[in-house]
């Protein structure tokens, strides 16, 4: 063959003679360089304007450590990767760290990371999920009043709203002041 895949080979020799020598044979071992990838945690969320890391283990399988370089596909408007280290020798585990503007795109995404050493690729997938950031407001009502000395009571209605939590919040509370 022209080429072959990773692994452990063996390759042996013949040699069928002539006049002056007799035949002989030899046979050694190949062993290619290979590796796998996997990634911990396999999902997460990010907040818009937030960050999540994950971790990459690159698994030396045969064939003496090589430098991998690792990159990143298909990630969504507003979401960028950054590897620590961008490169290692199996087996290594660089940090991958997402980071989501605050207004990069929301839903589930299926990001691909991948390894490569001299045409040598391995890939594996992360799931992210962005949300909106959570933010609240807060207001009263009224919003001013007056309280003489000895007076009654008065009440006054406090309203929290969270907004970009799971089925959006909204609190009310009454003060007497």
């Amino acid at each position: 063959p022209t080429s072959v895949g990773t692994g452990t080979h063996s390759i042996t020799a013949f040699y069928t003679g002539d006049t002056s020598h007799g035949s002989s044979s030899g046979a050694f071992n190949l062993v290619l360089f290979d590796f796998t990838l996997s990634v911990t945690p396999g999902s997460g969320t990010i907040l818009q304007g937030g960050n999540m890391s994950a971790t990459i283990i690159a698994t030396l399988v045969s064939g003496e450590t090589q430098s991998v370089s690792f990159t990143v596909s298909s990630l969504p408007p507003g979401l960028t990767a950054v590897f620590t280290p961008s490169s290692c020798s199996p087996t290594c585990s660089p940090k991958v760290t997402f980071t989501a503007t605050s207004t990069a795109a929301l839903g589930n995404f299926t990001i691909t990371i991948s390894g490569t050493r001299s045409g040598l690729v391995h890939s594996v997938n992360i799931l992210l999920v962005v949300k909106p950031k959570p933010e609240f407001t807060i207001s009263a009502s009224p919003t001013s009043l007056t309280i003489y000395q000895s007076g009654a009571g008065q009440n006054v209605t406090i309203t929290l709203d969270y907004i970009g939590l799971p089925g959006d919040v909204n609190r009310d509370g009454a003060v007497n002041v």
